[in-house]
C-alpha cells in the first residue's frame, strides 16, 4: 500500500490538536493555516515520495541494521503504540526511542551508504531510467538527512518521535 509517511519530533499533546484541526478544516484557509501550524511547530521528515508501507521502510530498517545500528529489522517493531487514528486513513504512532537514537548517531559515511542502497531498492523496478533514479536519490537523500535532524531534535529536547501515516 502506498502511503505518505511523515516522522515528527513532538510532544503528543501539542501535536494532536493542530493535526485534528488540519484534518477537520472546513475551508481552504483553515486547512492551510493548520497545516502550516503543524509543520512549523514540529521538525519533520516527509517520506511522501512513492513508498510502500511497510515493505520499503522494512528495507530501510534492514539497511540501518547492516550499518550496525540498534534498530529492529521491521518497521512494525518500532511502532510502540497508536496514539490517534481516524479509523479510516490517518494514523499517528509513537515510535520506540531506540529508533531516533540510532538515526541521530548515524555517521555521514553510513548515511551515504544507506542513501545509495535504499535509492537502488526503490528504483529496482525501473533500473534503466537514469533520470528516475536521480530523482529518487535526491528525495531519499533529503528525507534521510531530515530524519537525522528530527532524531537529533528528539534527543536534544526530550521529545517523542511520532509517525503520521496517511493513506
Amino acid at each position: 500500500m502506498s502511503v505518505t509517511a511523515i516522522f515528527f519530533s513532538a510532544q503528543t499533546s501539542t501535536f494532536l490538536h493542530p493535526l485534528q484541526k488540519w484534518l477537520n478544516a472546513e475551508n481552504d484557509e483553515d486547512e492551510k493555516f493548520w497545516h502550516n501550524e503543524l509543520y512549523t511547530l514540529h521538525s519533520h521528515a516527509d517520506f511522501s515520495f512513492h513508498i510502500h508501507w511497510p515493505e520499503d521502510i522494512d528495507v530501510l530498517c534492514q539497511l540501518l541494521l547492516a550499518e550496525g545500528l540498534n534498530v529492529p529489522n521491521t518497521c512494525s517493531s518500532f511502532l510502540m503504540k497508536e496514539v490517534w487514528s481516524d479509523e479510516e486513513s490517518v494514523w499517528v504512532d509513537l515510535i520506540s526511542p531506540t529508533f531516533p537514537l540510532a538515526i541521530a548517531t548515524l555517521s555521514d559515511d553510513g548515511m551515504q551508504h544507506i542513501i545509495e542502497h535504499w535509492a537502488q531498492h526503490l528504483t529496482s523496478e525501473d533500473s534503466t531510467n537514469h533520470l528516475y533514479y536521480q530523482d529518487v536519490h535526491k528525495n531519499v537523500s533529503s528525507v534521510l538527512w531530515d530524519l537525522r535532524i528530527v532524531s537529533q531534535d528528539i534527543l536534544r529536547y526530550s521529545k517523542d518521535m511520532l509517525l503520521l501515516r496517511i493513506r
